[in-house]
């Protein structure tokens, strides 16, 4: 920040200082120069977000006028292990060694560059959604998996998933057999329903869109960089001695 820029901030007082420092705040805020990946096929949405949809801005504005105001955050781990060990194996083996190439080594928090955005007072809005996770590759833009939970309103909405995708595949988890997973799969991403009552015996629905092609993307470009930094590593030991 210039010294121009700091008397302006002494200068203006109230309403205006709060103005200046969102401002400062926002052009501060954690990014990274976003590079350039091949794209994807297409497969499932999420208000028209898909696999080849950037972050943007105005994604941002658009998604706070269908379901109110967001939180957001930049960095974090990924966590693809929706259910028990033994079903992500079985069903979804892609996610699960997807998981694992996220997560390691095993046992250590490993952050990733993305950006988060959370809704919690959809429901506000006379929205089936009670919370709506959506993640994104901050260095490309494109999305890498959502998590929607809905209430018993979510039953319209897996009628129109299969009017739209066709019948999807079907299991119960064997240890509760009011649990049932439905999933369909185009074009290598991966669109699941988990539908289980809650603790009154309601239904509620949890919906996962999993952009596989944009997460082996991003698991190969972690790779490479990491293959940079050990040769930046190697070569300044190699100048040492």
């Amino acid at each position: 920040m210039t010294t121009r820029s700091i008397r302006l901030l002494f200068i203006i007082g109230g309403t205006g200082f709060l103005l200046v420092a969102a401002a400062a705040f926002w052009l501060l805020r954690p990014s990274s120069p976003r590079v350039a990946f091949t794209p994807v096929p297409e497969s499932f949405t999420f208000f028209e977000l898909g696999s080849n949809t950037r972050f943007t801005d105005a994604i941002r504005d658009d998604l706070r006028s269908r379901l109110g105001s967001d939180a957001i955050s930049y960095r974090g781990t990924i966590d693809l292990g929706f259910f028990d060990p033994a079903i992500m194996k079985t069903h979804f083996p892609v996610i699960a060694e997807l998981n694992r190439a996220l997560n390691s080594p095993p046992g250590e928090r490993v952050e990733h560059d993305i950006v988060k955005l959370t809704y919690r007072y959809a429901w506000r809005r006379e929205s089936p959604f009670k919370l709506v996770d959506l993640v994104f590759f901050n260095r490309s833009g494109l999305p890498l998996y959502f998590v929607v939970t809905m209430t018993r309103e979510g039953s319209e909405i897996l009628s129109a998933l299969i009017q739209k995708y066709g019948d999807p595949t079907v299991f119960q988890q064997e240890s509760d057999r009011l649990h049932q997973i439905r999933y369909w799969e185009k074009n290598g991403d991966i669109l699941i329903v988990s539908e289980k009552p809650d603790r009154l015996g309601n239904p509620e629905y949890q919906v996962y869109i999993v952009f596989v092609n944009s997460i082996q993307q991003l698991v190969a470009y972690e790779k490479e960089q990491a293959r940079q930094k050990e040769d930046k590593i190697r070569k300044a030991a190699d100048k040492a001695f």
